[in-house]
């Protein structure tokens, strides 16, 4: 079986394929990366082959400043998926592809896939598709403008673009819903149900990626105060940000790790300055994890059973965010209150024991989500089936 993804270009999209990939290969089955010519260098350096499609960007490479998204938010969501779909709509007919797993945001892929007759799905690294209450406009009036149902409209142009029939999505549907999906949210993490999600949904267990930086220094780290661990990702942080979130985490008295590649404007005997650092290794000599609740984030956090504070920028944030409350894994502060806010959420999270319980509990559920090897039969079944329903 040959199988195709088919991702936005840019590590938060790529590290969470790595074991489905790694596990289907190993299984004997040929793994190729649909992505633009700049991330595929990336993809190549794993081991792994990789097209060129698109626009040749990463998400790296687009500039913005402090979490302002929107310059590469408009490559991903508009200008990148009718050039996608042009490049696979050549690429697939005779490229022996047997299924594509498209990235949940990767529209081009799925209609090329579904208009070369080809059985494809989405495997999705975050809370499977639907809104908690008051997320969308409750009128129908009101929801065309709304930026999830403005992703209708793009499928709509790229359905018409490859020839497909136009497509009416049920409330909070989600194109892959209609196939397939592996979902890498635990359970307690996922929104409010909608019928519509559930009938193809099926779970995989996220891992969390290892990098391999020197992490000698953590064996050092001294263990007199409890340590709080900083992050902000590698497309939403700033300085300003980072500075403030390290200033709020010593007023606390603890032990602070600051993991970035900006220059910091903070000097402190109890701060360590990192620019790369593993999570998983960090995370188990963390006692809170501030961070952005980009999936690679939580994850990490989750899966370590670490308590976090999330500052949700942009993107699938909030939504995470909505979910660190409501599994009470976490607490939020808002971004433009760092300053005034976190050293108290982080003083409240130190000392409260629950917000770790609820983490471990997480934990515990996503350790008995099903692993890759595990999940590679519904994909073979997706492959000649071209769907995949949850039951027996």
């Amino acid at each position: 079986m040959k199988v195709l993804f088919s991702i936005i270009p840019g590590h938060g999209h790529f590290f969470p394929y790595l074991p489905l990939a790694r596990a289907l290969v190993a299984d004997g089955h040929e793994v190729v990366f649909a992505t633009s010519d700049m991330y595929g260098e990336t993809i190549r350096e794993y081991g792994f082959d990789a097209i060129g499609v698109g626009i040749d960007y990463t998400q790296g490479s687009v500039e913005f400043e402090d979490g302002n998204a929107e310059p590469v938010e408009k490559i991903m969501f508009v200008d990148n998926p009718p050039r996608v779909l042009a490049d696979l709509l050549d690429y697939l007919p005779d490229s022996g592809v047997d299924v594509l797993l498209s990235d949940p945001t990767e529209n081009g892929g799925m209609v090329a896939a579904e208009a070369s007759g080809i059985s494809w799905g989405s495997v999705v690294p975050g809370r499977r598709g639907g809104f908690y209450p008051g997320f969308v406009p409750f009128e129908d009036s009101d929801r065309p403008d709304s930026d999830y149902f403005g992703a209708y409209q793009t499928m709509r142009s790229l359905r018409s673009a490859a020839g497909l029939e136009p497509r009416e999505y049920l409330f909070g549907e989600f194109p892959y819903d209609r196939t397939f999906s592996l979902c890498m949210a635990p359970e307690s993490f996922n929104g409010w149900p909608l019928p519509a999600q559930h009938h193809t949904s099926h779970p995989l267990r996220p891992e969390v990626h290892r990098s391999d930086s020197d992490d000698q220094w953590l064996e050092g780290l001294p263990d007199d105060l409890p340590v709080v661990s900083i992050s902000f990702g590698t497309l939403f942080g700033s300085p300003e940000l980072y500075s403030d979130a390290a200033q709020a985490a010593l007023e606390t008295g603890a032990r602070v790790v600051v993991s970035s590649s900006y220059e910091i404007d903070v000097e402190d005997d109890r701060l360590t300055k990192v620019k790369w650092v593993s999570m998983d290794r960090l995370l188990e000599r963390s006692d809170v994890f501030v961070h952005h609740a980009g999936w690679g984030s939580t994850v990490a956090a989750l899966a370590t059973g670490t308590p976090s504070i999330v500052v949700p920028i942009g993107a699938d944030q909030f939504a995470n965010a909505q979910g660190f409350k409501n599994t009470g894994a976490g607490a939020r502060v808002a971004r433009d209150q760092v300053g005034s806010d976190l050293a108290d959420a982080l003083a409240s999270v130190l000392k409260d024991d629950v917000y770790r319980l609820n983490a471990e509990r997480v934990q515990a559920e996503i350790e008995a989500m099903p692993s890759a090897p595990d999940v590679i039969p519904l994909i073979e079944r997706l492959a000649t089936d071209g769907v995949v329903l949850n039951k027996p």
